[in-house]
C-alpha cells in the first residue's frame, strides 16, 4: 500500500457557557450547521444563491464547507472531504462556566482557513447554540498535541501544526499485526451488501472495514494522490467477536426546516489482523471518521489493543 499523503490538522476547541440553557444532544450537527451560517453571513455577497454565483469558484464558504476533491473518484458522495468534527458530551442542560469540548480535524487545503473557521465559532457563540441560543465563548483551542493555538485573545501560529496521516500511523503502529478491539464511540453508518449495517457479526464487520479502507482512499484522492485501491484479503483478518445495538439521533435541518432521524449502530468487535496495510488504515481511520453521517459526528471510533494470541 503506498503511503498516505494526507496533510492534517487537528485540534481540541473548548466553548465556555455564559448561561443556563438546554443544547442539543447532537452538537457535532448544531455546530457544524451554525458554523457554516456564520460562514455565509460573514462572506456571502450574492444572497446565498450558490447556483447563479460567479464567485462559486473562489467562494471561502465553499472551499471551507465543501472542499473539493483534487482528482474527483469515479463515485459519487455528500460527504464534506475537507473537515470532520466530533463532540462525544452528550448534555443537554448547561450550567453558566459549563465547558463542552468538541475535536476538529482538517485535510489538505481547509487548513489554510483556520482563521475564518474561529470567526465563524466565534460568531456562533454571540448568536447561541441551539433552540435556546446558549451563548457561549471560545475558551481556548488547542492542537493534538496539547498545545495552546488560541488563549484568550490571543493566537499562537506556531502552534497550528501540520501532519501527515502516513506519519500519525506510522507512530501508533506499536505491532503491525495482532489482536486488537475496535470500539465505535459514536454511531456509525454503512451498507454493506447494499443493505444498512443494524449489527455486528462476522459477516458485516467485513462492510465496517471495507467503509474504514474507503475512507482512507478518499482522503487520498482528495489530496491529489492517485492511488491504487487497497483490497484486502479475507485471510486478513479474523472475526472474534463483539456487541452492538441500533442508534437513533434525531436532529432538526435547517434546510429542510424539518426534523429527521439518523440511524446507525454502536459497540464494538475484536478482530485478529494480519495484515499491516490493513492495520494502517484502521489506524488512520481513527482520525478521520468513516461511514456516512461524519459531518454529523458519526464514525469516530477507538482501536484498542488486547493481549494474547
Amino acid at each position: 500500500m503506498e503511503e498516505m499523503k494526507v496533510r492534517f490538522s487537528q485540534m481540541h476547541i473548548a466553548i465556555r457557557f455564559m448561561e443556563q440553557a438546554a443544547v442539543p444532544y447532537d452538537k457535532d450537527s448544531a455546530i457544524r450547521g451554525g458554523m457554516g451560517q456564520c460562514l455565509l453571513q460573514q462572506n456571502c455577497i450574492q444572497d446565498r444563491n450558490c447556483g447563479q454565483c460567479s464567485f462559486q469558484p473562489e467562494c471561502i464558504v465553499q472551499k471551507i464547507m465543501y472542499s473539493k476533491y483534487q482528482i474527483v473518484p469515479d463515485y459519487v458522495t455528500k460527504e464534506s472531504m475537507g473537515y470532520v468534527l466530533s463532540c462525544l458530551d452528550k448534555r443537554t442542560e448547561v450550567n453558566a462556566g459549563d465547558e463542552i469540548t468538541f475535536t476538529l480535524t482538517l485535510f489538505g487545503y481547509t487548513i489554510l482557513y483556520l482563521s475564518q473557521i474561529i470567526n465563524a465559532i466565534h460568531a456562533l457563540g454571540l448568536q447561541g447554540l441551539g433552540k435556546d441560543h446558549a451563548r457561549f465563548e471560545i475558551a481556548w483551542i488547542r492542537s493534538r498535541q496539547g498545545r495552546p493555538i488560541l488563549t484568550g485573545q490571543r493566537v499562537y501560529m506556531k502552534n497550528y501544526k501540520t501532519e501527515m496521516l502516513e506519519d500519525y500511523v506510522r507512530h501508533r503502529l506499536d505491532t503491525e499485526t495482532g489482536i486488537c478491539r475496535l470500539r465505535l464511540v459514536s454511531p456509525f453508518c454503512s451498507k454493506y451488501n447494499g443493505q444498512f449495517i443494524q449489527e455486528l457479526n462476522s459477516d458485516t464487520v467485513q462492510g465496517v472495514l471495507n467503509a474504514i479502507v474507503r475512507k482512507v482512499h478518499m482522503l487520498m484522492l482528495y489530496e491529489g494522490v492517485p492511488p491504487e485501491p487497497y483490497h484486502f484479503e479475507e485471510g486478513d483478518y479474523t472475526y472474534l467477536g463483539g456487541r452492538s445495538h441500533p442508534v437513533s439521533i434525531r436532529r432538526y435541518s435547517s434546510s429542510t426546516d424539518s426534523k429527521m432521524n439518523l440511524y446507525g449502530i454502536t459497540g464494538y468487535f475484536d478482530i485478529r489482523v494480519a495484515s499491516r496495510d490493513l492495520m494502517k488504515c484502521i489506524l488512520a481511520g481513527e482520525l478521520i471518521q468513516v461511514g456516512k453521517n461524519t459531518r454529523f459526528g458519526f464514525g469516530v471510533y477507538r482501536l484498542e489493543r488486547l493481549e494474547g494470541e
